[in-house]
């Protein structure tokens, strides 16, 4: 390993805590409120909007007079994925389909004022004060940073206040923000910002404690659409994304009991739990059904059948979830639970047995031949990405940034073996010191020899910095580096998992760490010390990278 690596967080490498969304019977969430995407057409209301609840209230109210209907302004935006498609249809409301206020919360405000408006706050306690004020730091330290003037309404979504476009919503739906605080912040510069919030209210159609998601940028088909000076702002408050418009039938007692019933269940469908969530690319929901529990992955309908078959595909060659059914039309893959504890859990408690480096090494050896072209895009191929937004974030650690980038160099191998494609400790389910399991298999493909293992590799140096004892998952890495280092080229292998750790950089950032600047300083000091080992490694001619 790397020598004298810094202290680190790794919150990031799951998702931000996902309050649970739990679904009981006829209880849908926000269904009703936000059902899709709308846009004031009528010149009489647009623009008259003041910020008196009742006089939005009105305006909502005569909103139902009038025919609404459903962006189709551009593809679907994605952070990631490149198959992109489009599930929007549109919609029209008009006067034979006049819900009521709450239900039909049209919100769409054209030309509406973007200035700030502070939270109204009812909460008083010390320790309510305490997370106040670290959000409020975090926030203005984002605000500082996040420029971007290639992206109109980045402004809008990144506040120390109640962003400008959720005030609207709110507004719209007669609720009073009580709280707000960004919990997740994905930003490509020049493409689209994406935010999630946690805002909590206490009355109107919204009260209560939601996740509301706000982008900029390509908005997709299906989002509540917000207008202002700066531009046009997506919104939409979970589940209801529109993007993966499966979540809220996923969370839906009854729907998910017709769904497995389909599938033979006679089981008794008695909770479900948002366990998971990436805004407009997947998430997954915890079935609880008499004794057992299935679980639900949501992706975008165009992407459910091949991911159906791969399951299908390895579940004959490896013990992963098995695919049980899908719903092609929702995007839902029903996946039978499996037995055991996830690796990063084991790694960081104290005492539990843990397996020898060969026997986690020994998960992926058994994945067969693709039976397509799909590939794995690798740490060195994605990583100029994360740079060009790492310069705007810590601006200051530019050279650095520079000389692990000449030091990794461009992808020059060609993919020639299977590769799971994020292969790291939370992906391995055990049971005891052995392997029983291994999860998310999504990104399967065909991908270099070093890739799966410096996925590995960098995963656990970061873990490191958040367990109570660093040496139990840096002495596995340190017994599956040996192992690698002599079935692999080390030099490639230490430069690929530099990329990795380079690529989890900005991770703090996503997640709003108090104090993301710092953590992601000290991503960049061990990715540059991954590279400084390499060097190493080349200059003791162990092994030819040519």
């Amino acid at each position: 390993m790397p020598e004298e690596p810094g202290l680190l967080d790794i919150d990031d490498l799951t998702d931000p805590a996902v309050p649970s969304i739990p679904g009981e019977a006829n209880d849908t969430g926000m269904a009703d409120v936000l059902s899709g995407p709308r846009r004031l057409e009528d010149d009489a209301i647009r623009g008259n909007f003041t910020h008196s609840d009742s006089q939005v209230l009105g305006a909502v109210t005569e909103c139902q007079r009038l025919s609404v209907k459903a962006v189709g302004e551009g593809p679907p935006h994605d952070d990631v994925d490149q198959n992109e498609g489009k599930h929007g249809t549109g919609a029209y409301i008009d006067d034979h389909h006049r819900p009521s206020v709450a239900s039909l919360f049209s919100g769409v405000i054209d030309r509406l004022d973007m200035a700030e408006r502070p939270a109204r706050s009812r909460r008083q306690a010390i320790s309510g004060q305490i997370g106040h004020h670290l959000g409020k730091m975090t926030a203005s330290l984002t605000v500082e940073r996040v420029v971007d003037p290639h992206l109109p309404g980045t402004s809008a979504l990144v506040s120390t206040g109640v962003p400008a476009p959720m005030g609207a919503v709110y507004e719209a739906a007669g609720s009073t923000i009580d709280s707000v605080k960004m919990i997740q912040v994905t930003w490509w510069p020049g493409r689209h910002l994406t935010v999630r919030y946690m805002v909590a209210s206490s009355r109107g159609a919204l009260a209560g404690e939601n996740q509301v998601v706000a982008t900029v940028g390509r908005l997709p088909d299906g989002a509540l659409v917000v207008e202002g000076p700066e531009g046009a702002v997506g919104v939409w408050v979970v589940p209801n994304d529109p993007l993966l418009p499966g979540l809220p039938s996923a969370l839906d007692v009854p729907t998910v009991s017709s769904l497995l019933s389909s599938l033979g269940s006679n089981d008794v469908v008695t909770s479900t739990r948002l366990r998971s969530y990436r805004p407009g690319r997947r998430a997954v929901v915890e079935v609880r059904a008499g004794r057992s529990s299935i679980y639900l992955k949501v992706v975008r309908p165009s992407e459910v059948t091949a991911l159906h078959e791969r399951h299908r595909l390895l579940a004959r060659h490896l013990a992963v979830p098995d695919s049980l059914g899908f719903s092609g039309e929702l995007g839902i893959l029903v996946m039978r639970a499996m037995s055991g504890v996830d690796l990063r859990k084991v790694l960081r408690g104290e005492g539990s047995p843990l397996p020898e480096a060969a026997a986690v090494a020994g998960v992926i050896q058994g994945l067969p031949e693709p039976p397509d072209h799909r590939e794995v895009r690798s740490s060195i191929e994605s990583y100029p990405r994360m740079v060009d937004l790492l310069r705007r974030l810590v601006p200051e650690e530019v050279d650095r940034l520079d000389r692990i980038s000449s030091a990794i160099g461009d992808e020059t191998r060609a993919r020639s073996v299977p590769a799971h494609g994020d292969f790291h400790e939370a992906q391995i389910l055990v049971e005891g010191a052995r392997p029983v399991g291994l999860l998310d298999v999504d990104t399967y493909g065909w991908g270099r020899p070093g890739d799966d293992p410096a996925t590995m590799l960098g995963h656990l140096d970061l873990l490191a910095r958040s367990c109570a004892d660093p040496r139990r998952p840096l002495d596995l890495a340190r017994g599956l580096q040996r192992m690698w280092d002599r079935s692999l080229d080390p030099v490639d292998l230490r430069l690929r998992t530099a990329a990795v750790v380079l690529g989890l950089a900005s991770g703090p950032f996503r997640v709003q760490h108090p104090n993301w600047v710092d953590e992601i300083r000290a991503r960049l000091a061990l990715a540059e010390q991954w590279v400084q080992s390499a060097a190493r490694v080349d200059e003791r001619n162990l092994t030819d990278p040519s």
